[in-house]
């Protein structure tokens, strides 16, 4: 979109040099009585050379300041983009039926996978020190049965 932005811009610089070297020209062509002079083609050229020169000095300008107002909005987009990109990936991987749901539901399933018995680990150890507090009041009695049945 950009593009046509700086390609209309341009279009209507040259429009305004042509028109500026009508002027320019009929100016130099004809005396105030409106009859017509022989030109010299150096001040012609010097003509055309300044309203060239003007509109390149023109179109810096404009190029310059659309570059700085360009490189921000481009970088804040880009960021907005990068934002929604990961949160719709991350959202889809961990939908069931998303590769990091599939995954993590195969890992659990399997009782010696790495990531299980890891995990298994962690919870166990942030349930004890979570409940470090409460310790003192939780001593087992080694003599209680356990949970598959055995009364030893």
């Amino acid at each position: 979109m950009a593009i046509w932005k700086v390609a209309f811009c341009l279009a209507a610089l040259l429009l305004l040099g042509f028109i500026a070297y009508r002027i320019a020209y009929s100016t130099l062509a004809t005396d105030p009585s409106g009859h017509l002079q022989i030109v010299d083609y150096t001040n012609i050229v010097v003509i055309l050379l300044t309203t060239v020169t003007v509109l390149f000095t023109v179109a810096a300008i404009a190029l310059g300041l659309a570059g700085i107002w360009g490189f921000r909005n481009i970088k804040e987009a880009a960021g907005e983009y990068a934002r929604q990109s990961v949160s719709r990936e991350i959202g889809n991987a961990f939908e069931p039926g998303g590769a990091a749901y599939e995954e993590i539901r195969r890992e659990f399933q399997n009782d010696y996978a790495p990531l299980n018995r890891w995990l298994r680990h962690q919870i166990r150890r942030e349930v004890t020190e979570s409940l470090a507090f409460y310790r003192p009041g939780l001593d087992v009695d080694e003599s209680d049965p356990t949970d598959e049945g055995d009364v030893s």
